[in-house]
């Protein structure tokens, strides 16, 4: 573990709530890389992480949580060729095991979403490219995360009341987004991917 660089992170959590208290503010949102280093393996990157999150849980006390919580997923050298879109299995995976870790944080601080970011997914050029193969991946991705997601069951991590208590129908299914009781939203709909997938290029 980089002593140094994981001190560093943890006075800049510091200085956010010092600021957000300051303010007045009661929402903060993060990327897991931006508040935490990647160590050289995963479970020191999953340590360090650990460490800056159990202080950030401390400082945001009773009025203060994460309106989401994302995995950085575009900076590291491994992500040239995307996440679910690269043609490396371990990349895939590695992906698939931060972004975990990434909702499990989010949840353990009473997060109100879950942002599937995707940054940078497609290969660099289209002649290398599956475009159908892509889709498919990103898909199993999305729908991956979607199960977990109500697995960890962001909404009772604080404990509070559906809004959709009044019987009224407004989850949004019938317009390709798929949300659950914890009020986590995800465009599934294959062009919305594709979409997202040519940007990206």
């Amino acid at each position: 573990m980089n002593v140094i660089i994981v001190n560093t992170s943890l006075q800049d959590v510091r200085a956010n709530f010092e600021f957000l208290n300051k303010l007045g503010v009661d929402r903060w949102c993060f990327h897991d890389r931006d508040i935490a280093p990647d160590g050289k393996p995963l479970k020191e990157t999953n340590s360090n992480l650990d460490e800056v999150v159990a202080l950030a849980k401390e400082l945001q006390g009773d009025m203060i949580r994460p309106l989401w919580g994302t995995a950085q997923l575009f900076m590291h050298p491994r992500y040239m060729h995307g996440t679910t879109t690269s043609s490396e299995l371990g990349v895939y995976a590695y992906a698939a095991a931060q972004v975990k870790k990434a909702m499990e944080v989010t949840h353990y601080l009473g997060g109100e979403n879950y942002v599937f970011w995707g940054g940078r997914e497609g290969y660099q050029t289209l002649l290398n490219t599956d475009m159908e193969r892509e889709l498919d991946h990103m898909n199993t991705k999305i729908l991956t995360r979607h199960i977990y997601e109500n697995t960890i069951d962001l909404e009772n991590a604080h404990g509070r009341e559906s809004d959709d208590d009044d019987g009224d129908d407004d989850d949004g299914d019938d317009d390709g987004e798929s949300s659950n009781s914890s009020g986590f939203e995800m465009k599934l709909t294959r062009d919305a991917i594709a979409s997202s997938l040519m940007n990206s290029l």
